[in-house]
């Protein structure tokens, strides 16, 4: 039988805060708190350990080495081994200007949402409202459509641009998981780059997770988190991994409870 984790310390940067719209703030105080668990937040800094296990949580695309240092004191340690989770670390279809790609090509930032969490902590982050018109990535029909200069910048990365696609309707799949717990999202959504703008519907949960994206989370030293996915011709394609994942305004709806009760246990399989 596993032993039940009874304190958990969560490792946070020092200019930043678990978010309302965090995942793991609900887990904290909805379900951990409510079965008697401690739950504290600490800064990554020299001293004995403060509870069983150590939980890494910083909103941030590469995670400075600080912060694993701490958690490694612990017994338990959740998600110390994600250290970047930028896009040339986390996709493996990305092109470049010269190879023999031709199809549909989509921009994004290598920076996790671009960026947006390192400017709040007074990080130096490119501005790239001229090719990125409202913080949306950019498609193209054709790789060779892409501006010249989009290759030249380093903050900038081209994919190949996958799509899951039924007819007119379009999906995204997001897999949250914790330990041994976890769960499918999915929604359809009217256009090939599905958003929170254009989903019309959010299906019913999945529990079955293609072996490919379990292969990536392993690769990538993941504990706890949401990869966001599609499934073209067959083929599990992941699109983004978050190490914070963050519901913002929809924290407090039906489906982020079920997803959140959902995950909560997995910190004792962690225990073992």
């Amino acid at each position: 039988m596993q032993a039940r984790v009874s304190s958990i310390a969560l490792v946070i940067h020092p200019r930043q805060l678990v978010s309302r719209g965090a995942v793991l703030r609900r887990i904290a105080v909805d379900v951990w708190r409510r079965e008697g668990r401690r739950v504290l937040a600490i800064k990554p800094v020299p001293g004995e350990p403060r509870a069983e296990a150590a939980f890494v949580h910083v909103d941030l695309t590469h995670i400075p080495p600080a912060f694993a240092e701490t958690a490694s004191r612990y017994r338990i340690s959740v998600n110390a081994g994600v250290t970047d989770i930028s896009k040339r670390r986390i996709c493996t279809t990305l092109v470049s200007a010269d190879d023999s790609y031709e199809g549909p090509a989509i921009v994004k930032t290598d920076l996790n949402h671009l960026g947006r969490s390192e400017r709040k902590i007074g990080q130096r982050v490119p501005d790239f409202g001229w090719i990125l018109a409202g913080g949306a990535y950019r498609t193209f029909e054709r790789k060779r459509a892409v501006p010249a200069r989009v290759w030249r910048e380093p903050g900038l990365v081209v994919q190949r641009l996958h799509v899951e696609r039924v007819g007119t309707s379009y999906f995204l799949r997001q897999w949250f998981f914790f330990g041994d717990r976890d769960l499918v999202s999915i929604y359809r959504g009217s256009e090939p780059v599905v958003k929170q703008a254009n989903v019309v519907e959010r299906l019913p949960f999945a529990y079955e997770v293609p072996d490919e994206m379990r292969r990536r989370r392993a690769e990538l030293g993941f504990d706890y988190g949401k990869f966001d996915f599609v499934i073209e011709d067959g083929v599990p394609v992941l699109l983004d991994a978050n190490a914070t994942p963050d519901n913002g305004a929809r924290i407090d709806s039906e489906r982020s409870r079920i997803i959140c009760e959902t995950l909560a246990p997995g910190i004792d399989a962690l225990g073992r």
